[in-house]
This record gives structure tokens, sequence and C-alpha cells, in this order.
């Protein structure tokens, strides 16, 4: 007889989210300022929501008016209200090669693509008309922006946040949903690796209703590499993917403790 046991599957990725104290990262641009976007709307009460939003932005990271960086906004229904909400992701680029500059070995800093925590992204709640001063920060290579996407993928009733960021000539993916403000990382697994050698590894997602709950199952098949010799910079460029027909992993949402999980034989 086959016996199957259900394995949580730990994480141990390179990605700090911010939704308990032993996720919490500190550094000296994340500071915790009370009422500071409800203080912006007041000093700027006809400023657009990106307009709000770069001002916050810069107050939140003490950006230098001269540093080059970028955001972008996207907007959904994240929590299990009428309100439409909104996930901001920021990069700061300039600030990572201009903080490797000053350290002592700035070669071996960019010889590792800036490694860091110059990719992050902020929550907005449409609720209570505020953002978290605490942005959920990712370990990553800032030479690649973070891609963001929603979809409905814990729930049925609301969206989830998909994140994909990279380091060096790997991609990984990360899932959050969100209470009270707060991100929650749910799944994550490695997208590719090792892109621009001969030992690159690529898998393929699929999401697909689930028959026991209103939770989507994730599925990972194996992938190939269709590009992986003709770029010239593997640690920023894309890998493209075509989907093989090996069924790799199947993922459940787990409900009880926020987390997908897999059940092996």
């Amino acid at each position: 007889m086959k016996i199957f046991c259900k394995l949580s599957l730990l994480f141990t990725c390179f990605i700090h989210s911010c939704n308990t104290n032993t996720e919490q990262i500190s550094t000296e641009n994340q500071i915790e300022i009370e009422d500071e976007y409800k203080s912006i709307l007041e000093r700027n009460p006809n400023a657009s929501f990106e307009e709000q939003t770069k001002l916050f932005i810069e107050e939140n990271q003490r950006i230098n008016k001269n540093e080059n960086y970028s955001f972008e906004i996207i907007k959904g229904k994240f929590n299990n209200d009428e309100y439409e909400d909104a996930v901001i992701a920021v990069n700061r680029y300039e600030y990572a090669v201009d903080k490797a500059s000053k350290s002592p070995n700035p070669s071996r800093r960019a010889e590792i693509g800036f490694m860091g925590y110059e990719n992050f992204f902020y929550f907005f709640d449409g609720a209570s008309q505020d953002f978290n001063t605490k942005p959920t920060l990712i370990q990553s290579t800032p030479l690649v922006p973070l891609k963001i996407s929603s979809q409905k993928i814990t729930s049925s009733t609301k969206q989830d946040l998909i994140v994909e960021y990279r380091i060096r000539n790997s991609a990984r993916i990360n899932i959050y949903n969100f209470s009270k403000q707060k991100s929650f990382l749910t799944f994550s697994w490695k997208k590719y690796d090792g892109f621009g050698t001969d030992e690159h590894i690529s898998n393929v997602f699929e999401f697909e209703d689930s028959k026991k709950s209103n939770s989507k199952n994730i599925k990972i098949f194996k992938g190939l590499i269709t590009n992986n010799k003709k770029v010239k910079n593997h640690d920023k460029e894309d890998a493209k993917i075509k989907k093989e027909n090996n069924l790799l992993h199947t993922f459940y949402f787990d409900k009880k403790i926020n987390k997908y999980v897999t059940i092996k034989e």
C-alpha cells in the first residue's frame, strides 16, 4: 500500500518579507514614519496618485533629489473588500552602484551584480487610503527591476501578487497575499538558473483550479531555455523558456499555514 505524507516546503530563498518580526530587514533607508502619506496628501491635495506615490517613496527612503530611480504601480483588489489597492515596485540601481563604489571592495560588488535590497515593494491599502511604511525588501541584483503582476491564486475573491526577480543569471518567482497592509510570502521557486551556461535549468509555472478549495494549484513543468547562447548579458537580459511535457511538482494551498505545500509519495 502506498502511503502519502504531507510535507510543507520551507522556502529558503533569497527573499525577506516584512510580515513578521523575524523577516523584517533593517537598512539605513527604511524608516517608519507615522502618518507619512497622509501628511503628503495634506501638502499636495491636487497631486495625482502617481505624483503622491513618488513623493512618498522619496520621503520614506530619504532619496536624494539627484538620484535616478524607477517605480511601477499595479492596482487590484488585494484585500477582501470593495476597495482598489495598489502595489508599488521600486528599483534603486543607481543607489546600489553608488553604495558599492564606497565599499571596501567595489569590483567584487560589481562582479556579483550589486546584490542587495535595492529592489522592494510597498502596499497601498485602498480602504484606509494609506501606505504600509515598511516596504517588503527582496534580496536581488538591481540590474533588473522587479517584474510584478497580479492574479487570483490563493483565493477566488481577491488577487495575489506575483514577483519575479533576478540574482545574476538566475530568476525566481515569489507569490504574496495581503492582510491588514502586510505582505505574506506563500510560495517561492526558481524560474531558471545557469542562464548562459551548459548547465542551465528552467521551469514553467501553471495555475489550475482546485477541486477541493477556491484556491488554485501550482504546477511546475520542466522548461527549455531557447536563447541560452543568443544574448550578450545573461545577468540582465531575460531567458525565453519553452515548456516541455514533464510535470515536476504540484503544489496545493494550505490555508491553515498560508503556504503552498506539496504531497510526496
